[in-house]
């Protein structure tokens, strides 16, 4: 009975070492980045918007890319990180575009501002360093959801901390920050 208690506690120890820091499987591995508890999504709340934000590392994006015909991929020593953030009002109900307002002039305003301005105002910060978003695209929705997707590229070497920054006077006087941590990233069978 204790022999097999033993190699029972043996064989689960060594199944949560693998699961924690080895090798994953595509699926398993996007289930793990998406998962807002091992830090590559974060999400906050900032009354009365809320902010999701995705860290993609290269091999999510890749897997991502549907890569088929047996091309394999290919590690780069490139100092690139993207992100997706994701903005939307509490209420779900409401546009992020269009907001309260009922007036045309507004929305045009909203939309023109988050497609161009909006850039200008968003950094990552790593290591007591700031860094512009250098690679920006707002994903018009076109009134069919609510919230609007950001991809976000940033010219930054890879950090097990980075904090995005929000400095837009959209969202009031202070300053919107989402945290990512890239602290123990599992491998995947690529």
């Amino acid at each position: 009975m204790m022999r097999r208690l033993t190699i029972a506690l043996v064989l689960a120890f060594y199944s949560f070492c693998i699961s924690c820091s080895g090798s994953l499987d595509k699926e398993d591995y996007v289930k793990w980045v998406r998962d807002y508890d091992h830090g590559l999504h974060s999400k906050v709340v900032i009354d009365p918007y809320v902010f999701d934000l995705q860290y993609l590392p290269p091999e999510y994006k890749w897997i991502q890319e549907s890569h088929s015909g047996g091309e394999k991929f290919k590690s780069t020593q490139n100092s690139f990180q993207y992100y997706i953030l994701r903005i939307s009002f509490k209420d779900p109900s409401i546009d992020f575009i269009k907001g309260v307002s009922e007036d045309k002039k507004v929305w045009e305003r909203r939309a023109y501002y988050f497609s161009y301005n909006f850039q200008d105002e968003i950094y990552l910060e790593q290591d007591g360093q700031r860094y512009p978003c250098v690679m920006f695209h707002f994903e018009n929705a076109f009134d069919l959801r609510p919230e609007r997707n950001f991809v976000l590229g940033f010219d930054a070497a890879l950090s097990d901390q980075s904090t995005l920054l929000i400095d837009s006077p959209a969202f009031g006087d202070g300053l919107v920050k989402i945290s990512i941590s890239k602290k123990d990233i599992p491998t995947v069978d690529l």
